[in-house]
């Protein structure tokens, strides 16, 4: 799998740290959207990324800011993420909102997909090996050729899914 990012579409940041606590994480997501020219809308939590694709350091870093925010029952949502083809083995992705998110040819090896919602996302022939997808929503999402091989299914909903090709969890 490659991990080549086009320059001219790639985002990159770095976080500001203010007597070493980061300032408010909403504030520092509307930060990262201006510099970026992303649109962030701060009254219904969207981050709308346009497809850009970005580094695996800065999703982990808006990760936890997302995280961070979106603690009520109202979670930011990533919108138009484009992560194809990147590594993103054991990175932390549990409890983000990600609708239609192209992850296709990610690696997500032992990344930690728990209680992630990516309806209708495009994980087609991602190495999610290992990968805990304990409570997920992957309704209608594109699982074709993906590798699940010793990932954990729990409470996972896979309504819609396809899953053609892919190679599926066994027991051992």
């Amino acid at each position: 799998m490659s991990n080549a990012i086009n320059p001219s579409q790639n985002v990159a940041f770095n976080l500001i740290v203010v007597n070493n606590n980061p300032s408010n994480p909403t504030s520092m997501l509307m930060e990262i959207a201006q510099k970026h020219k992303l649109n962030f809308n701060p009254h219904n939590l969207q981050l709308d990324f346009h497809g850009k694709r970005i580094s695996p350091e800065l999703l982990a870093k808006i990760a936890d800011l997302a995280r961070q925010s979106g603690k009520s029952n109202n979670p930011i949502t990533l919108k138009n993420l484009n992560l194809s083809d990147l590594d993103l083995s054991e990175v932390n992705l549990s409890g983000l909102n990600m609708p239609g998110a192209n992850l296709s040819g990610a690696n997500l090896k032992d990344a930690n997909l728990k209680d992630a919602k990516l309806e209708r996302a495009n994980l087609n022939k991602a190495n999610l090996t290992g990968a805990d997808l304990t409570g997920p929503n992957l309704m209608h999402a594109d699982l074709t050729g993906a590798f699940l091989r010793g990932a954990i299914l729990s409470n996972t909903d896979l309504t819609g899914a396809d899953l053609t090709g892919a190679t599926l969890p066994r027991d051992d």
